[in-house]
């Protein structure tokens, strides 16, 4: 066997003591995939951005093959689509996407809840209702989100299934997203969501069955889904016309 015959062979993907590894196709198409997503949940990309494919080649370090691929994978989550005249967006944020992803979460949530009753420890959950608490009495907006989140966090990671905590993040992290980006307006249900978190930590202390922890982790979510609609409904509604103001002498006599 000649001696380059034997180089080829040592410097094979996957490696060797005697040089590094090479990155594949699959590994170079999930690296931008990763970190293009990433990039649209944490809202480093907001809804409109555009994604210039030679931009992120060089980003990344990868020819525009891997970059086709991964934008090819995003736009078929939802997450990328394509305009005339622009390429490759970062989807806009949509009212149906929104409740759909929320009714997932309904489903999906509850029935963890269920499954993490019996191992997640109380007294955290406790504390961050009283975050909560103080939060919305100190009128911290970012506060009480952050405690509302650390409360789910706390359920979803004492859940004894990889595959459904790995759902749960991801659905509870787009719905963030597009909140915050496009429904800023959408108000928090301050005291009924603290309420809400009170009655599963009580039916979790007590160890109710766990049907009926799962439908109040599923009540809870569905109750976002109603407010989301009501509000909707009332942005929609055309503004009322101001009344008109007096005019002619009476106008002057005021």
């Amino acid at each position: 066997m000649s001696a380059s015959r034997t180089a080829r062979r040592t410097f094979a993907p996957g490696g060797s003591a005697s040089g590094p590894a090479r990155i594949g196709p699959t590994s170079k198409h999930q690296l931008v995939y990763d970190g293009v997503r990433a990039r649209i949940l944490d809202s480093r990309y907001p809804p409109g951005q555009r994604l210039v494919f030679g931009a992120l080649a060089q980003e990344f370090g990868v020819s525009a093959q891997p970059v086709r691929e991964a934008i090819r994978r995003l736009e078929a989550e939802g997450l990328v689509h394509y305009e005339a005249n622009a390429g490759a967006v970062v989807a806009p944020a949509s009212p149906e996407l929104f409740e759909d992803g929320l009714q997932a979460l309904a489903l999906l949530e509850g029935y963890a809840t269920a499954t993490a009753a019996a191992h997640v420890p109380v007294e955290a959950l406790e504390a961050e209702v009283e975050a909560m608490r103080t939060a919305l009495d100190g009128l911290d907006v970012a506060g009480f989100e952050a405690a509302d989140q650390r409360f789910h966090e706390q359920l979803r990671d004492h859940c004894r299934n990889p595959l459904l905590r790995g759902l749960l993040h991801e659905l509870r992290q787009r719905a963030l997203v597009v909140r915050r980006s496009a429904f800023a307006g959408l108000p928090r249900r301050g005291s009924q969501s603290i309420a809400e978190h009170e009655e599963i930590v009580g039916l979790i202390r007590s160890g109710a069955p766990a049907g009926e922890v799962e439908a109040a982790a599923s009540r809870h979510v569905t109750a976002d889904i109603e407010a989301f609609r009501a509000w909707s409904a009332r942005a929609a509604r055309p503004a009322e016309p101001s009344p008109e103001r007096p005019r002619g002498r009476a106008a002057a006599a005021r």
